[in-house]
């Protein structure tokens, strides 16, 4: 059994006021429930809850211990979700190239915003009026757009 299983079942429990209960929302049965709450007691040295057969209530220690132990626990599980969620945001380099007029017109105000969106992706961004031949460079460049935006932004009318 592992020790943040063991206090999370000894939070649930004196939330809830039952072993049953507690073992429902976490997914185990009764006797693992009282269980794990004896193996944490046993690692402790100390007895954290008093049961009796018809109720079961803290110890003067097993109150102390959870309202310590359920901050930390509130604090680990905010920081697991705060890293899930900057592992699923996108990050990276994005490179633009784009001649000043139209860059300056059409693509800067969108990416003021982008970069508000995603502040994980670099933009790398070259405004120049280098004529350049999408042709020429046929070989070593794709022109990549999806359909909404080449439709609300910018639809080149010959390649």
């Amino acid at each position: 059994m592992k020790r943040l299983d063991c206090d999370r079942m000894l939070v649930a429990v004196l939330e809830i006021g039952s072993f049953a209960a507690a073992a429902v929302r976490l997914g185990t049965s009764s006797g693992q429930a009282s269980k794990m709450i004896s193996r944490l007691e046993a690692d402790l040295g100390v007895q954290l809850i008093k049961r009796t057969t018809r109720a079961l209530s803290p110890t003067e220690v097993g109150q102390a211990y959870y309202q310590r132990i359920k901050i930390l626990l509130d604090e680990l599980d905010a920081l697991d979700a705060s890293v899930r969620s900057a592992a699923d945001a996108p990050s990276g380099r994005l490179k633009l190239t784009s001649s000043i007029s139209f860059g300056a017109r059409q693509l800067a105000p969108v990416l003021v915003d982008f970069a508000r969106q995603y502040p994980a992706i670099i933009l790398d961004v070259d405004f120049s009026d280098i004529r350049w031949s999408i042709w020429s460079m046929r070989a070593m460049t794709s022109l990549c757009a999806s359909a909404d935006w080449t439709t609300a932004v910018w639809l080149p009318q010959t390649l």
